[in-house]
């Protein structure tokens, strides 16, 4: 459908709406009106002072939401949207217009597009993150977020003194948390301002996913560090905190850019990157990670862009879940996201991709990048004669661990008796099959399968 075809039914879907409303005196009592008319929003009084209230259809609301969603996809506030619809149908009301008019009703409705076009506007947005903190002067690229050291100069600091100096007459004591803010991501969107929040939220999410994949192989593999699980917007890990978000309104006080809040537990240091870790990132695929986020945007059908996007985002989860429990589960959904396909069995098919995905060469035990896995497993892959022998272990060890997954599913092994063993080593697994995948770089997951039938020769026979 063309941008005027939605148009089109946009202005269709609000003369509808216009055609079924109803007005009734306030005495009248709403279980006397039909269930379709039973949601109302707001009272009106005539010029002889007399009082009515404004009901409306459901289905003809909701069509009008539907569609406006449709004309400016990702970029509507429902709420802002709501209120300029109120607007309209005041309006319409208080100057006595005929809904039998076509031509008034095709400006009408051309108005409440006009209307909901011009709140949408380029925004930036920052948000502060919490856990992090950069030893480089250098901003990096992470899917659409751009990362910034926060420092005395930087952008994100001079706006918000800008901003307190400005409305320093409704501050009072003005705090300064945001010098405690140690890293800050940006986000470029064009939206209604509550959408673009909404928006920012998920867009730095997601940078945050990619950054704990990175970081827990880098500490991993470089420091052998103990795995890093806490990451989070600012305010949403230490207990009884904000969360702020803040995109540049220059006529709001700053307060007034703030949305939510959360707790969760207190966090005790923040993660170091330098400039070796931006090497690293880059190094192991995150240009191609980047470019794939992109292509999301560009095209619905780019099926190896989403099985990335979706692993990384449940071994996210698992990395930061509450339980062991949640984040052994998590770790299965992640491996069967990038890897599975419409078959059955598809724990076979996975766990015999991930292992010729991890089994290329002998650098690491697990390729492309390590990990901490099980003694006896490591054991077991230092003996490995030759590169079928550690794909039949890996496999064989990926099979099981699913196994063990499925118990947990099923009850019959609780939290508190999950071998934490057994989670290292699928933790170490689903990690390097994402980052092999990536670097792997296939066009489609077709091709991957090609490479699978032509450059494989292992047997599917464990150990």
């Amino acid at each position: 459908m063309t941008e005027e075809q939605t148009r089109k039914k946009v202005i269709a879907a609000f003369k509808g709406f216009i055609k079924t409303y109803r007005l009734e005196p306030l005495s009248v009592r709403r279980d006397s009106l039909e269930p379709k008319y039973f949601h109302s929003w707001r009272v009106f009084s005539d010029d002889k002072d007399r009082k009515f209230e404004l009901y409306y259809r459901v289905k003809s609301h909701n069509e009008v939401l539907k569609m406006i969603e449709r004309l400016f996809p990702e970029q509507t506030d429902r709420k802002l949207v709501n209120s300029i619809l109120l607007d309209a149908i005041n309006s319409w009301i208080t100057e006595g217009k005929d809904a039998n008019d076509q031509e008034q009703l095709e400006q009408a409705g051309s108005q409440f597009i006009s209307e909901i076009e011009k709140q949408i506007m380029p925004r930036k947005l920052f948000v502060p993150i919490d856990g992090l903190e950069i030893t480089s002067l250098k901003s990096l690229k992470v899917a659409n977020c751009e990362i910034f050291n926060n420092h005395e100069r930087s952008e994100w600091r001079q706006l918000v003194e800008q901003h307190r100096k400005r409305f320093s007459e409704e501050v009072s004591q003005p705090t300064k948390w945001y010098e405690e803010v140690k890293v800050y991501f940006t986000v470029d969107i064009s939206a209604h301002p509550g959408r673009a929040v909404e928006r920012a939220i998920e867009e730095t999410n997601l940078a945050l996913s990619i950054l704990r994949l990175f970081v827990s192989s880098y500490y991993f593999h470089e420091h052998e560090q103990s795995m890093v699980r806490r990451l989070g917007l600012f305010g949403s890990l230490n207990t009884l905190e904000r969360r702020y978000v803040w995109y540049t309104n220059p006529d709001l006080p700053i307060e007034e850019q703030y949305p939510g809040g959360s707790e969760s537990s207190k966090i005790l240091s923040n993660i170091e990157i330098d400039t070796e870790f931006f090497e690293y990132m880059k190094r192991f695929g995150l240009e191609r990670i980047n470019d794939l986020i992109q292509s999301i945007g560009q095209s619905r059908n780019n099926d190896i862009a989403r099985r990335i996007l979706r692993a990384i985002s449940w071994y996210s989860k698992a990395t930061s879940a509450r339980s062991i429990t949640d984040s052994y589960l998590m770790y299965a959904i992640a491996i069967e996201a990038l890897l599975s396909e419409d078959r059955t069995p598809q724990e076979t098919y996975s766990t015999q991709m991930a292992a010729l995905v991890t089994c290329e060469n002998d650098d690491c035990l697990i390729y492309p990048v390590g990990g901490y896995i099980s003694s006896s497993f490591s054991k077991q892959l230092k003996k490995a004669s030759s590169i079928n022998d550690r794909f039949n272990l890996i496999y064989q060890r990926a099979l099981d661990l699913f196994t063990y997954r499925n118990r947990i599913a099923h009850g019959a092994v609780l939290d508190a008796e999950i071998d934490p063993g057994n989670l290292l080593d699928f933790e170490t697994i689903v990690k390097n099959s994402i980052m092999a995948f990536v670097i792997k770089n296939c066009e489609t997951f077709g091709i991957f399968k090609n490479w699978v039938r032509n450059s494989v020769r292992y047997d599917y026979k464990p150990s």
